[in-house]
């Protein structure tokens, strides 16, 4: 009779666990359009979705959070997805050129659905289907002024191909584990000229660098540049809320292959803090 009474508390306790795991497993329908304040629609523009469930609110201002979900909107501004049931953020970009997932550049048209309060805007996705209706604050993106450093968290730096000249057009991603595959928390913009990288984030803690030429999501491009923070392994950076830590440096090799570490071997300016 033991054995009895076992199986079955063995089976309902199975059942509810995979009553659960269906639950999570249940997508909704999410429909909508965005267009400019002024009216245009926002024509092939990317929707951005961020799952509350994975990171902070999306704050341009402030960090740049990468998205947990990208869809193309058609030509009208109209776009479909299927997401897993959850509480959601939204934000769109129209892009002058290209379609990098990082952060807005001057004379994109840009959507936060924030609330007129500043805070991001949620969305509640729990039902099969659900029109999220027109949203129409797309805007000519300007970049920060100088004084919206101020108050902010991030990690400041340069990054140098293995020559220690500068590189240009990499982007520096933050990571909470060394690993660093999958999708990275937080993106600075892609560097210039000079390799100059500002890496906001949301607030302190540790954090792990890569950075990479050309992300898109996917794997990286053979020959495409490529690095971590640190001289032999991957080294963590602490930074405290309000501060900027300043004077990193990372060092980019192109990839050698498919899933391999960069050329990189060991720098003399890797993992090192200050520059000239």
């Amino acid at each position: 009779m033991r054995s009895i009474k076992v199986w079955v508390m063995t089976f309902l306790f199975a059942l509810g666990t995979l009553s659960a795991w269906a639950e999570e497993l249940k997508t909704a329908t999410v429909t909508g359009r965005v267009a400019a304040k002024s009216g245009a629609p926002m024509a092939d523009a990317y929707i951005y979705m961020f799952n509350n469930a994975l990171g902070p609110p999306p704050d341009q201002h402030k960090y740049w959070r990468l998205p947990d979900e990208i869809i193309q909107a058609d030509q009208n501004g109209r776009f479909s997805a299927q997401l897993p049931y959850g509480t959601y953020y939204l934000g769109a970009i129209k892009r002058i050129n290209g379609s990098d997932v990082g952060p807005p550049v001057a004379g994109d048209i840009f959507l936060d659905s924030a609330l007129e309060n500043g805070q991001a805007r949620k969305y509640l996705f729990n039902r099969e289907k659900i029109d999220i209706g027109l949203i129409d604050q797309g805007e000519p993106y300007k970049s920060p002024a100088n004084d919206a450093r101020e108050g902010i968290t991030a990690i400041e730096g340069k990054v140098l191909n293995a020559d220690g000249k500068p590189a240009t057009g990499v982007s520096v991603f933050a990571f909470l584990s060394p690993n660093m595959v999958g999708r990275p928390l937080f993106s600075s913009e892609r560097t210039g000229s000079d390799g100059m990288f500002l890496l906001r984030v949301a607030k302190g803690g540790s954090y792990f660098l890569k950075a990479r030429e050309g992300y898109g999501g996917g794997p990286p491009k053979l020959g495409g540049l490529i690095g971590y923070y640190g001289e032999q392994a991957a080294t963590p950076i602490s930074v405290t809320s309000g501060n900027i830590v300043k004077g990193i440096k990372v060092i980019v090799s192109p990839l050698a292959g498919q899933g391999s570490r960069p050329i990189q071997g060991k720098h003399p300016a890797a993992g090192a803090t200050g520059y000239k």
